[in-house]
């Protein structure tokens, strides 16, 4: 008995906590460069080689409790698939960046990547393969929004409807329309609307589908109207619809980032709107984009929270998600300032790290930092733009 307490001690060590340890105290060999457009080829090779892995490098969890090294365990041990990391944002923000870039370069391979992956993820008549059960798996629409933009495959058109669909009856308080979170939870999240938001408004276009434009803008006018901080023009982390409390803080970056992509993504299909609701959007946006400025640590980037806090570290995920919303606002983007920004957050290999994890829920937030493939895909979104 003690022999096999022993074995399970080692294999939870060698499973959990060893790449927990080395994701902390792990030390990057830093890629220098003047410009980033100088070292694009090394990030889209790096951007490529992790989609071509079944290995999720985003921490989605660094709680050191046991609970959670034996459900890891158990889910290495029992699965027989790839794990729900697998089939969620941060895959699918990979394989956006890839297609921006694809679009841009036409480099045939990115292509060829990104439509073999997305094997994984629906079947030759675009049935999903993945149980569609989080909204946060709303992106991978946009990933095939952009796929039956570029191939014109039916295939792609299909598993937009599906998911549009699922997220139509499972996800979407009819009451209120809202698009829920988590469909058992009654709760508003600001992660929600740059996930939702730009699959709606993209397939409203592309899937000539005018209802689900007019879904995206409830949901950015439901948040702005009951999740705001009057003051400060900034998003609570949630909104509780039964107590009507706004809860979490305001000052979590990457929420702030969530929040920025759904709007940008109003802003980008503003066609689709009336004149009096797209210039409140625009105007917001503004506001907290030149708020933006005044919170930047060194002048530079935005750590994980903003204002007083015991770390100032940079945040990759919330720094690239706000140059990415400007991009897609088509507002002014300082690449002078974006060069120096990421000066030792990209290593040798092409990598981008300092990015921290999934958030575990709200007031309780990801202590890890290192690589994430929503990141990676910023940057590829980004650069394929300079």
């Amino acid at each position: 008995m003690l022999y096999i307490l022993i074995l399970l001690v080692i294999i939870l060590f060698t499973l959990n906590v060893f790449p927990l340890l080395k994701r902390k105290y792990k030390k990057e060999s830093i890629l220098k460069f003047q410009e980033l457009k100088q070292i694009k080829d090394i990030v889209i090779r790096a951007s490529k080689s992790m989609l071509s892995s079944n290995k999720v490098q985003m921490s989605f969890n660094d709680e050191e409790n046991l609970y959670v090294l034996l459900a890891g365990l158990k889910t290495k041990i029992l699965n027989r698939g790839n794990t729900y990391q697998y089939f969620n944002f941060p895959r699918a923000w990979l394989m956006i960046g890839l297609l921006d870039e694809y679009e841009k370069s036409g480099e045939a391979n990115i292509l060829a990547n990104v439509e073999q992956q997305s094997e994984k993820l629906i079947d030759k008549d675009g049935r999903l393969l993945f149980k569609f059960n989080k909204i946060d798996q709303s992106l991978f629409g946009v990933v095939f929004l952009r796929l039956f933009k570029i191939t014109g495959h039916s295939k792609y058109l299909n598993a937009t409807n599906e998911i549009y669909q699922l997220i139509c009856s499972d996800f979407l308080l009819e009451t209120k329309q809202l698009v829920l979170y988590r469909k058992e939870s009654k709760v508003c999240f600001v992660d929600t609307l740059g996930m939702v938001c730009p699959f709606l408004y993209e397939y409203s276009e592309l899937g000539k589908c005018p209802e689900a434009s007019e879904l995206a803008d409830k949901q950015l006018d439901f948040y702005i109207d009951n999740a705001f901080e009057n003051e400060t023009h900034l998003p609570f982390h949630a909104y509780d619809l039964e107590s009507g409390l706004k809860i979490g803080p305001v000052n979590w970056s990457r929420g702030l980032g969530w929040f920025l992509i759904g709007l940008s993504y109003a802003i980008k299909y503003s066609n689709q709107k009336d004149k009096s609701q797209n210039k409140t959007f625009e105007q917001l946006y503004d506001t907290i984009n030149n708020k933006l400025e005044s919170l930047k640590v060194k002048g530079l980037f935005w750590p994980q929270f903003f204002g007083h806090t015991n770390d100032n570290s940079i945040d990759t995920s919330a720094t690239l998600m706000f140059y990415y919303s400007r991009m897609i606002a088509s507002r002014k983007v300082d690449f002078k300032e974006f060069n120096v920004l990421l000066q030792g957050s990209i290593n040798k290999k092409g990598y981008v790290f300092n990015s921290t994890g999934d958030t575990i829920y709200i007031n309780k937030y990801s202590r890890q930092k290192g690589y994430s493939e929503i990141t990676q895909g910023l940057l590829v979104s980004i650069l394929s733009n300079i």
